[in-house]
């Protein structure tokens, strides 16, 4: 039997909701002041997930890491911070390190509410909500958002709905930014559809685009990126030596992959996303919610332990 079990912290930013299955040996921590991120993913006593401990030294690592974060209305970048919508100028605040650029949307910090929950034996679902009502600079609309995760022994299934609250339209994309855990960079094996790559210019704001020249399926060895790609599909998956975890989005938004290998080479972020970087202004996936309308994006991981 799953269960679901809320964990507080004397840092409320460090709350958790625990899902375990003790005879699956399954477990995953979500934390909901953390825009509802998952922060641990164990299956099969196998982790996945490289997430961020509950301490301050682990809050420091997710404002920079966004271990799992959830990004909306962009994720990625928006150049300066920078952009025109409707016929008016807009400028975000330019949060990323480093560089002078808007980064990963707003609801990366977001407290999120558990408000439904479910356990049976063979899955666990938990459903957080959480309404955006402040005039962020940059993003002056309001929305509700609820996330909506779906446990079982070999799946998880995310379910991101946001509905605009606002009287006006606003621009928007999705993204989710897992870190997976490996051992091998070298033989660890990556595949995605499609044969193109985002070009960028030094501050990693899109140029144009071009063959990328991998294979369908390839190993790390010899590859370090920071690259958005584009897809034919959704699919992807990443394969190591003790797992293979392979996933798709809804196809009601466009497909976009982000791949980053940070320098230990100990993890890799796979992130899909709606757009590519800088949206609001090249126009490449972005969309707009229109006012008091609703949409949902999914993301399907199917686990496949060795």
């Amino acid at each position: 039997m799953f269960t679901i079990t809320e964990i507080p912290h004397v840092n409320p930013l460090l709350n958790q909701i625990k899902v375990q299955h003790s005879e699956t040996e399954f477990q995953a921590v979500i934390y909901p002041q953390l825009g509802a991120s998952l922060q641990e993913l164990i299956v099969k006593k196998t982790p996945l997930i490289a997430g961020i401990p509950q301490d301050e030294a682990g809050l420091e690592s997710y404002a920079g890491a966004y271990n799992s974060s959830f990004l909306f209305p962009f994720p990625n970048r928006i150049a300066q911070g920078k952009y025109n919508f409707e016929n008016t100028e807009y400028q975000l605040e330019c949060n990323e390190n480093g560089r002078n650029n808007a980064i990963h949307g707003c609801i990366d910090h977001a407290n999120f509410e558990l408000d439904t929950y479910e356990c049976t034996k063979e899955y666990a679902e938990v459903s957080l909500t959480y309404s955006h009502t402040s005039k962020v600079a940059g993003f002056p609309f309001s929305f509700d958002c609820a996330i909506n995760y779906r446990f079982s022994e070999a799946t998880v299934a995310i379910s991101l709905s946001v509905k605009n609250t606002d009287t006006v339209n606003f621009p928007y994309g999705f993204g989710w930014h897992p870190y997976f855990l490996m051992d091998n960079f070298d033989e660890t094996m990556l595949s995605f559809d499609g044969d193109k790559q985002v070009d960028c210019d030094t501050e990693m704001i899109p140029t144009g685009s071009s063959k990328h020249g991998l294979d369908s399926e390839f190993k790390l060895k010899g590859h370090q990126f920071d690259t958005g790609f584009i897809q034919e599909t959704s699919a992807s998956a990443l394969e190591t030596d003790r797992y293979k975890v392979s996933f798709t989005t809804s196809d009601n938004l466009e497909a976009f992959l982000q791949v980053y290998t940070p320098p230990h080479g100990k993890s890799i972020a796979i992130e899909p996303m709606t757009c590519i970087a800088d949206a609001f202004n090249n126009k490449t996936g972005v969309r707009v919610l229109t006012s008091n309308e609703t949409v949902i994006w999914d993301i399907n991981m199917n686990v496949h332990i060795k």
